[in-house]
């Protein structure tokens, strides 16, 4: 055979399009989540939540590094996103002014109210000002940093902002490094929030990314309810895959199951063999999708049978000798048959 044949016969097919855009999807999801665990918070949180902020900036074009944070497992938008947003509504004076009130406890306002002197009565007011307002807006004693973020529309309606750091059992490691930056931005971003809720057509791009940003979060369990800071499993979405029978591409339903989408690729690929029917197809996929344990076992147990049928579709000369290891770490040869 001559050697343009061979090149002829090595080249592969073109993959459809429908599956070579998924391809190119996933790659830049893969991207994206190199660049989250780049971040600070991006260290502290499971994969499943890196999986999930990826989605979210894929979905909506926003930079996960510069404009995202991850706080008690939920994704929001920080103040530097709205500040680049609200810029324009200031310089047109749609908002007039903003402004940031630090109202945390400060052992040096104590000691200056209680030391005779020129800023005693300022020192005291001070103080009794911070009290009032931290128990006004509910923020904790123990707080390390508190602030009040206060946007002053053109007409002199004012929308405020309170956040703070510290004064709870919450692991925050981006709070705990800057406590004082961190109350303010978090504050002025929560002030901008709030004029999106009552205004959302001034910022149209904030108020579709605060939706996505809800929608997403609600697949992301609870922080707290698990050790360390980690997150449970959380349950993907089927990605596309290769039909069953033929060779067009089909796009799966979207079914939720709970199985990483590694999982979820081996899986198909194994179920394609021919050692399956189209019922047992059917019934190892519906118990991927109804408890986390229950598509665990599934998916050990659809491995280690289509290995074992494989197996037995040998001639008796060529099977394992009995009590020898299986090796599972090469699966090329569980998926389709050749």
């Amino acid at each position: 055979m001559s050697s343009e044949a061979t090149a002829v016969a090595r080249t592969k097919p073109a993959l459809p399009a429908a599956y070579a855009e998924d391809i190119q999807r996933r790659k830049e999801r893969n991207a994206i989540s190199t660049a989250i665990r780049g971040t600070q918070w991006g260290k502290e949180v499971s994969q499943d939540t890196v999986r999930a902020v990826s989605e979210y900036a894929y979905r909506t074009g926003i930079d996960p590094v510069r404009h995202i944070e991850v706080l008690g497992g939920r994704i929001y938008l920080n103040a530097d996103y709205y500040r680049e947003k609200g810029a324009p509504l200031i310089k047109a004076g749609v908002v007039r002014a903003t402004e940031i009130q630090h109202i945390a406890a400060d052992a040096r306002l104590d000691a200056m109210a209680e030391k005779p002197g020129p800023l005693q009565e300022w020192a005291a007011g001070e103080r009794d000002t911070r009290i009032m307002l931290r128990i006004k807006y509910g923020v904790p004693e123990g707080a390390k940093a508190a602030a009040i973020c206060r946007i002053t529309m053109a007409d002199g309606s004012v929308l405020d902002g309170v956040n703070w750091v510290g004064g709870s059992s919450k692991r925050d490691p981006v709070g705990d490094s800057e406590p004082t930056k961190t109350a303010e931005s978090r504050a002025e971003r929560r002030a901008w929030r709030r004029l999106v809720e009552v205004q959302p057509a001034l910022l149209p791009d904030a108020a579709k990314a605060e939706s996505v940003a809800s929608e997403i979060n609600e697949s992301i369990p609870d922080a707290e309810v698990t050790p360390h800071g980690e997150l449970p499993v959380r349950p993907a979405v089927r990605p596309l895959m290769i039909a069953d029978v033929g060779d067009d591409i089909a796009r799966a339903p979207e079914v939720v199951s709970f199985l990483s989408e590694a999982q979820l690729e081996l899986a198909e690929k194994l179920l394609k063999s021919s050692v399956w029917s189209d019922a047992e197809r059917a019934e190892f996929r519906e118990d991927f999708t109804r408890t986390q344990s229950g598509a665990r076992v599934a998916f050990d147990r659809l491995i280690k049978d289509t290995k074992a049928r494989k197996e037995a579709r040998k001639p008796e000369s060529l099977r394992p000798i009995p009590g020898d290891e299986m090796d599972f770490q090469d699966d090329s040869d569980l998926g389709e048959d050749n």
